[in-house]
């Protein structure tokens, strides 16, 4: 949407880059059998292994496994005290899987509750756009921030992606 005055595209080098963060940070998914709740763990390392991969691959969502692992079968409010401690849209997403996929002994789901979470987190922990004026590009700066406000909202509200700010 914004003239950045190089041709082509730097998401497949961008993409590649994330990818090999991601399976070099990646936390292995729990020895089940050292968990609070067997059947659910076992349940969801294999019917939604892509979207527990991304949780534990991300340093904020990642943090809820060894609460999460805490958790008795069925104990609906175990949960949302996990979700509280550290709201992740990656954490959603694997739990909306969850629910979906497997038993988990309470009746409802817990993702209102865990998206209320997360977007209380976003508004406290969002990180400012930056001042265009300052930046070496400013014309690229001030149309990104116009044209993709959402989007640069949200990735300044990640750890890991509003790092990249500074450079």
């Amino acid at each position: 949407q914004c003239q950045l005055g190089y041709e082509g595209s730097l998401v497949p080098e961008f993409m590649a880059a994330v990818s090999a963060a991601h399976v070099s940070d990646a936390v292995a998914l729990p020895d089940c059998s050292t968990t609070s709740c067997e059947s659910t763990c076992t349940c969801a390392e294999s019917k939604c292994t892509d979207e527990l991969n991304k949780c534990l691959a991300d340093p904020t969502c990642s943090s809820l496994q060894g609460c999460v692992d805490q958790c008795k079968c069925g104990d609906k409010s175990c949960l949302v005290s996990c979700a509280m401690k550290s709201p992740s849209a990656l954490g959603v997403a694997a739990l909306k899987c969850v629910e979906s996929q497997c038993q988990l002994g309470y009746e409802g789901s817990l993702v209102p509750e865990f998206m209320a979470a997360v977007s209380a987190a976003h508004v406290s922990d969002a990180v400012a756009l930056p001042d265009c004026s300052t930046t070496s590009c400013e014309s690229t700066c001030t149309c990104a921030e116009s044209k993709c406000t959402d989007e640069l909202n949200k990735c300044l509200a990640d750890p890991t992606c509003s790092s990249l700010q500074g450079c």
